[in-house]
């Protein structure tokens, strides 16, 4: 599978000009969201001309998108589907995924405790069935979340979808998911560097891209540094999702064909790990006086 496209935090209008324009130079593996807010922006301004007017077939396009938290009970999964479906203006998506392991009740950040993960993977396999969804998965999920949905699933998930890079390689969840058949989707391959502000605030180590050891890399292998950071995932076996809506960028970022970094250049990479750093804060799900280790099982 290619460099997916990613779409989070991504304008209304910005948006569906970097798919169109993704579309048209070739790229095929996109990455969506219900949460995201701007999937009927993408179904009419980037999907319908794509297959419509400019040639791209459906059967080309590798389309994932989530469910989002409020949507966990049984019930409720099918329907958030079928209307994402029609934002999207699409028959079937290639892939879902649970966007995070918890459920909240419909309109509010209360947790919802009266359906379990498992509750809402079984209506999930039901999606499958019903050719709504051609494969399914999950994102953020941590080792004992995977292997409780592995022993008792009839569909295993396809990807678990996490924050990856080399500030987080995510060691012991890739030995896992490659010994379960299960693929690695890397999202912020980059270090979010349009959170920057933010990070920055939070005490954030130096931007990955900044750092010299990825600006040296980059320099000897005539590479960009967002493109040794893909790379590099690569290299590991995840399947980045790099977002941007510059087109000159998102070209940039999925001309990762024909070239390698080297075993040294990788080492180097994998020498910038610390303990671990995370851009995505999770702490609003965390439950009462539980620890981030808790939470993402972190052990390296």
């Amino acid at each position: 599978m290619q460099v997916g496209l990613g779409t989070w935090k991504a304008e209304k209008g910005d948006v569906s000009k970097a798919v169109l324009h993704a579309l048209k130079s070739g790229q095929r593996h996109f990455d969506f969201a219900d949460r995201y807010q701007n999937h009927a922006d993408i179904g009419e301004h980037a999907l319908k001309p794509a297959f419509e007017t400019f040639g791209v077939k459906r059967g080309e396009a590798f389309i994932t998108t989530k469910l989002w938290n409020e949507d966990h009970r049984p019930a409720r999964v099918k329907p958030a589907l079928q209307r994402m479906l029609r934002e999207l203006q699409l028959d079937y998506v290639d892939l879902l995924l649970i966007h995070w392991p918890v459920a909240l009740v419909a309109g509010t950040e209360k947790r919802d405790s009266g359906v379990t993960l498992l509750q809402t993977w079984r209506a999930m396999e039901t999606l499958v069935d019903a050719g709504l969804a051609r494969a399914i998965g999950v994102s953020n999920f941590n080792v004992k979340q995977l292997t409780m949905i592995a022993r008792h699933a009839r569909i295993l998930p396809a990807v678990n979808q996490v924050e990856m890079h080399p500030y987080l390689p995510q060691t012991k969840l890739r030995h896992f998911c490659n010994e379960n058949g299960i693929t690695v989707v890397a999202y912020s391959p980059l270090g979010s560097p349009g959170n920057a502000d933010y990070l920055n605030s939070q005490g954030a180590p130096e931007s990955l891209m900044s750092t010299k050891v990825v600006d040296r890399v980059a320099r000897k292998a005539g590479k960009t540094p967002a493109q040794v950071l893909i790379k590099w995932a690569m290299q590991h076996g995840a399947i980045p999702i790099a977002k941007s809506t510059d087109p000159h960028r998102i070209d940039e970022n999925f001309d990762m064909w024909g070239w390698s970094l080297s075993s040294l250049a990788m080492q180097q990479l994998d020498a910038l790990k610390i303990t671990p750093w995370r851009y995505v804060d999770a702490r609003k799900y965390f439950r009462n006086k539980q620890t981030a280790q808790e939470f993402w099982d972190d052990h390296y």
